[in-house]
């Protein structure tokens, strides 16, 4: 490994190398204690601490990020360190700011429908993020700020998301971060719809169409004879599915089926992981 490793100044852009070593295996205590580092320049050497992000910069590669020099102490690599602190610092805000929209997701999850509505379109397209900084007129803005900034609370947002001037509500907490979260929230309702419409589009297919689907889904193979017998259900489970409602990403009416290049039925890819998940049997 030793005679294969890069140096960090010979690196096509080394600042992006080292970026890519703090990724999940590194902790936030990690991160904040390589922050440190790089402000202080040098930290005293703790008994059994091992740094992660050197491992990683070893699998990579590359030497390691921080080094024992003089004996006793910490140090970055000098090849790092002239730039590594804005990077450390970079990645140390992407984390809070993540955290910060998990547990603003967390809290929307908690708040009632009349509630997350008013905060949808304070959130309104096509402009979301200067139609939360501006704001929207409501009916009961205190009760709305009051119910939205408890369930922010309760999920550990100290700040306030959102406040009231007259009839206004708008935006306190940075938009994007509110925007993000709402939308999130809105993906995953539009997830768990197309979802649920599947489950009960599953539930009325006849025997053959069922025996197509798990088929193409990779649960249960079919032999040649089989497949040829079933392929009329093809027609009839794309028929179905634009009758139950179903739709593919954009809006536009799903397609479950495709037939490929051979003339053989594919299962939409849009549609194949979750089928997938529908279809698994449950596990205990």
């Amino acid at each position: 490994m030793t005679d294969e490793r890069r140096d960090w100044a010979q690196a096509l852009d080394p600042g992006a190398e080292l970026g890519l070593t703090l990724g999940a295996p590194v902790t936030d205590a990690e991160i904040d204690r390589l922050c440190e580092l790089a402000r202080s320049g040098t930290a005293e050497v703790v008994p059994d601490l091992e740094f992660t992000v050197n491992r990683v910069a070893g699998i990579r590669g590359f030497p390691a990020v921080v080094i024992e020099d003089p004996p006793g102490r910490w140090r970055l690599n000098p090849d790092v360190s002239g730039f590594a602190g804005e990077i450390l610092e970079f990645e140390r805000r992407l984390r809070r700011n993540a955290h910060r929209k998990q547990a603003l997701i967390a809290a929307l999850a908690d708040l009632p429908a009349p509630s997350f509505r008013l905060l949808r379109n304070l959130c309104a397209p096509p402009r979301p993020l200067e139609s939360a900084v501006r704001g929207i007129g409501i009916d009961d803005p205190d009760g709305f700020v009051w119910a939205v900034n408890e369930a922010a609370r309760s999920a550990g947002i100290s700040e306030p998301v959102v406040e009231a001037s007259a009839w206004t509500v708008r935006a306190t907490i940075p938009a994007d971060l509110l925007v993000g979260a709402v939308l999130t929230m809105l993906k995953r309702e539009s997830e768990q719809r197309q979802r649920d419409l599947l489950t009960r589009f599953l539930d009325q297919l006849g025997p053959d169409e069922t025996a197509l689907i798990r088929h193409l889904a990779g649960m249960d193979i079919a032999d040649e004879p089989t497949l040829r017998r079933l392929d009329p259900a093809g027609d009839a489970i794309n028929e179905q599915a634009r009758s139950a409602g179903l739709t593919a990403p954009g809006g536009i009416p799903a397609v479950l089926l495709r037939r490929d290049e051979q003339g053989r039925w594919r299962v939409h890819p849009a549609t194949l992981a979750r089928l997938r998940d529908l279809l698994a049997p449950p596990t205990h």
